[in-house]
Order: C-alpha cells, then sequence, then structure tokens
C-alpha cells in the first residue's frame, strides 16, 4: 500500500513478513515480502457489498486503503418457450419456459428464485436456478386461448417470451 504513487522504495527488505487485515470481504493475512520489498496479498468479497478498509501493517509501520465492493449485478442471458405454439386443450398440450440467470461476470448464478407469470393460461410460479443458473416452469393453458405473455423475474430483472395458445380446431364428421 503507497500514499503516493511517486514514492520508491529506498531500501528494499526481501524477507519482511506484512500482516493484512480487512473489516470487510477475506484477505490472505501474512504475505512475505520480495527482493523488491514488496508483499502482494489477494483480497475477495464475501459476498457483501460495502466499503471495505484494508490495513497492512509490519512491527513498525501501518498503511491502510479504502476498496468498494459493488453491489453483485445480474443479466437474464435468455429465454425460451419450447414448443412456442400449444392448444386450448385442458393441458393436453404444454410449453417449457426455460431462462439462465448469469452474475455481471458472466459466471451461472446457482441457487436463486426465478418468479415465472403470465398473463393467460397458468404457469408454476417459481424455481430455484441449477448449478448452470437455469430455471425451467410450464405453461399450461387453462382452457384459454391467445397470445400469452410469460415473463421472468429475478429482483429487478425481467424478461418475457410469447407462447401463442390456439383454440382446438373443431372436428369435422364424414357424412
Amino acid at each position: 500500500l503507497v500514499d503516493h504513487p511517486d514514492e520508491v522504495q529506498v531500501n528494499a527488505v526481501e524477507g519482511e513478513q506484512v500482516h493484512f487485515i480487512t473489516d470487510l470481504g477475506e484477505i490472505l493475512e501474512y504475505i512475505t515480502t520480495n527482493e523488491s520489498g514488496i508483499a502482494v496479498s489477494t483480497f475477495w468479497d464475501s459476498g457483501n457489498s460495502g466499503l471495505a478498509t484494508i490495513t497492512a501493517s509490519i512491527d513498525y509501520d501501518s498503511k491502510s486503503v479504502n476498496v468498494m465492493i459493488e453491489e453483485l449485478h445480474y443479466f437474464i442471458s435468455y429465454i425460451t418457450a419450447e414448443p412456442d405454439t400449444i392448444f386450448a386443450d385442458n393441458n393436453l398440450t404444454t410449453s417449457e419456459i426455460e431462462m439462465k440467470l448469469n452474475k455481471q461476470n458472466g459466471d451461472p448464478a446457482a441457487g436463486k428464485y426465478i418468479y415465472f407469470e403470465t398473463d393467460i393460461g397458468e404457469v408454476l410460479p417459481y424455481y430455484i436456478t441449477d448449478e448452470f443458473g437455469i430455471a425451467k416452469s410450464t405453461l399450461y393453458d387453462s382452457e384459454e386461448s391467445g397470445l400469452a405473455t410469460v415473463t421472468v423475474n429475478y429482483e429487478s430483472y425481467y424478461d418475457s417470451v410469447k407462447v401463442m395458445i390456439l383454440e382446438l380446431p373443431e372436428k369435422t364428421t364424414k357424412r
């Protein structure tokens, strides 16, 4: 930790043990200085956002720096409906709704509650994302026809997909 970037280490001390601590997140605590007198530790968040104070100390000195840990953001990478057309046939045909939730770094967001809703028909209301960030639900017709909009929601992140629910064709009889 350097107060000013233009400070130069005049007499670098190799092999000095530096103790790192933080009040938020986690850090590798004890690091030994290299031949340039530098000790590099690794700091990571523990799932909490806020202002972390990191302090590096040796027997005769200490310095601190503040690091802002931002709240993790997510995005819905896709939502699909398969098939995208079903019939109002008392649930003989259904559509599987699948969505994928990712963290801002692109990694899958596992273990998150995803809420499903629809304006026509019925959908199972929520699922938890698997290790791949995927959650699936099923759209049922409820004997209603029309263009259904199925919406998925995780916190303030929304996306939707359309599924056409058609009336059953009239049966024709031969004479």
